[in-house]
């Protein structure tokens, strides 16, 4: 009994001694966390407060076309491609804040080599226009590998984007903000016409009467008594 007292106290301790060097060596050979996975304190965007208001927006993609709209300081969006027409401006406005609120997780200050996160050439291009007349061209590239961000550059500087705003943009190019069409007024149902006798004037049939010819009644003129001549009968002699 006593034996067994000794024991167990000290398996105790070889699991607690156990866990230790196991957490040691978690602590030591565990992979570094990459730049994406790193904490932010506080948010940082890509556009400062200077850079407002937004006029212009253009969406380039390799293989999914280009959407691009634009507008005065006070007047409305418009749409220029894929083709010229008149914008919702609801989603261009909300397009445009989406691109004031982009979000940094991370600067990368020693970055990657370009073609390995798929800023070159880039998947996508987004121009961004200013009402001051500047224009920023933001490259967007692969996913990173937590799937957290994208990679962006801009100018020479490499970020990692939240997800979340450069998808809102890039959805433009499957659903560009048109203006929606405006149903027509549904018109009533036709009246059913009732079945009406309709009498068709009848072209009269001209048929040729008869005609009965009546001659022409000439009076007789009597036929004058001819002398009947006399017929002498030859007296035969013996």
């Amino acid at each position: 009994m006593r034996l067994i007292m000794i024991r167990r106290p000290t398996i105790i301790l070889l699991i607690i001694l156990a866990l230790l060097i196991g957490l040691a060596l978690y602590l030591k050979y565990r992979p570094a966390a990459t730049p994406e996975e790193m904490p932010a304190f506080g948010a940082t965007y890509l556009f400062a407060e200077d850079y407002r208001p937004i006029v212009g927006l253009r969406i380039e993609s390799i293989d999914r076309g280009i959407v691009a709209f634009e507008r005065t300081p006070n007047g409305p969006w418009t749409m220029l491609l894929p083709k010229p027409g008149e914008a919702d401006q609801a989603a261009a406005e909300a397009a445009a804040t989406q691109v004031s609120t982009l979000r940094i997780l991370t600067s990368l200050e020693t970055a990657p080599s370009l073609e390995s996160i798929g800023l070159k050439p880039s998947t996508y291009k987004i121009t961004v226009k200013f009402a001051s007349g500047k224009e920023v061209i933001l490259r967007v590239g692969d996913l990173t590998i937590t799937g957290s961000g994208y990679y962006v550059q801009r100018d020479e500087k490499i970020y990692v984007v939240a997800m979340a705003g450069i998808d809102a943009l890039l959805n433009l190019l499957n659903a560009p903000p048109y203006a929606p069409t405006a149903a027509p007024t549904p018109e009533p149902p036709a009246a059913t016409p009732t079945e009406t006798a309709i009498e068709t004037p009848s072209t009269p049939t001209v048929t040729p009467e008869a005609t009965t010819l009546t001659p022409e009644t000439t009076p007789a003129t009597p036929l004058e008594a001819s002398p009947i001549p006399e017929t002498t009968t030859p007296t035969s002699t013996p």
